[in-house]
């Protein structure tokens, strides 16, 4: 089941980890993050949204509102932008017009219904080359960021469409650059469209991360749970279950046990380690659906078992090294010497290794058969 959060508001969340914020700290760099605008039919990222200093987690939300503003300002690069005119709250669909004492207005133009528009230009402004239009985004009290700057000046009697898109960019650069046009980066760029939820799993949620030495980053959908979606949580008594897959000889990922199953919490980090363990039980919990590992009633003891080894189970009950070789991808269970009742099959139980117990959490059970390799 998706969480519904607001459909109109959007988050990234950039993490730094040890290793590399060290390596980011040393070069003073800053966390700048850019929104886009349709412009003369160009997608343009050109001003500095946000410019944030390093911690393990940043987030950047915003909701797709936004506002209209003015400069005499060229715009070059490093240069920061002066809004010289009011704020004013204009969507998608809607017209606006300046009037001769640089104010915004309304208008009574026909608004173009996919664009922010500028009806009339009635302000002469004394700067030979004229005024540019600013857009901003909304911010947490209710004022406006600027997020672009028109590279073409609007004349006296001009009207002007501009489309703010939800595709946004950011990358690491030495300084605090908020609000100044920008034309190159230090950096790789990382960009995300966010003019819908992931289709998978409904979140208008990202988390991103950046690798120093790589110069690559890592951006994927994120569950993490704001104010409103924990106490839609809350309400709804919902809990994280987590599961663990493997791949079959036929390359096919099987899933049919829950490792984790957690409370609510604004953030979560599930951390765990590729070693393995082999155990068995004599049945399957009578019961339809995913099962916890806690259904499990184990028979036998755990055996750690790397990729590339092969076990027996010996006639006692308990696993044995196998003379056979496994092949270098998958965990193999190659005989099964102990014997069991035809009411009492054995089942082969899987686990991920827990370093806080020194044990082994289940995380998959074989249904039917023996010989098994996991991959």
């Amino acid at each position: 089941m998706s969480i519904p959060i607001a459909p109109d508001e959007r988050q990234l969340t950039v993490a730094i980890d040890q290793l590399n914020m060290p390596l980011l700290s040393n070069n003073q760099y800053q966390l700048h993050v850019a929104k886009s605008v349709i412009a003369n039919g160009k997608l343009i990222f050109n001003t500095v949204w946000r410019s944030k200093t390093l911690s393990p987690f940043v987030d950047i939300k915003w909701k797709p509102v936004y506002g209209f503003n003015w400069t005499s300002d060229v715009p070059a690069n490093g240069i920061s932008i002066t809004a010289q005119g009011n704020w004013m709250q204009c969507n998608v669909g809607q017209a606006v017009d300046i009037a001769s004492s640089g104010f915004f207005t309304t208008s009574a133009s026909q608004p173009d219904p996919n664009s922010m528009m500028i009806g009339v230009n009635n302000y002469s402004a004394e700067n030979p080359e004229g005024i540019r239009i600013v857009i901003g985004v909304q911010n947490a009290s209710g004022g406006f960021d600027p997020i672009f700057v028109d590279p073409s000046s609007i004349p006296l009697n001009a009207t002007a469409t501009f489309q703010p898109q939800e595709q946004i960019q950011w990358w690491y650069e030495a300084g605090s650059k908020q609000g100044t046009v920008f034309t190159k980066h230090s950096t790789k760029i990382e960009t995300a469209d966010y003019s819908g939820p992931d289709p998978a799993t409904q979140s208008w949620k990202k988390k991103s991360i950046f690798d120093y030495r790589k110069g690559t980053w890592t951006t994927t959908v994120q569950f993490w749970q704001n104010e409103s979606d924990t106490d839609w949580i809350v309400r709804a008594n919902l809990e994280l279950y987590i599961a663990h897959t493997v791949l079959n000889s036929e390359g096919q990922p099987l899933t049919n046990l829950i490792w984790k199953s957690l409370h609510r919490s604004p953030r979560r980090t599930i951390v765990w380690e590729p070693i393995y363990g082999l155990n068995w039980c004599r049945e399957l919990p009578h019961k339809s659906g995913l099962w916890s590992n806690s259904d499990l009633d184990l028979s036998g003891t755990w055996q750690r078992c790397e990729v590339g080894q092969a076990f027996d189970l010996s006639t006692s009950g308990f696993w044995t090294p196998s003379t056979k070789d496994s092949g270098s991808k998958c965990l193999h269970i190659s005989r099964n010497g102990y014997k069991a009742s035809a009411k009492e099959p054995v089942f082969i139980v899987m686990g991920l290794y827990d370093r806080k117990t020194s044990g082994f959490d289940p995380v998959f059970q074989l249904l039917a058969g023996f010989s098994i390799s996991i991959y």
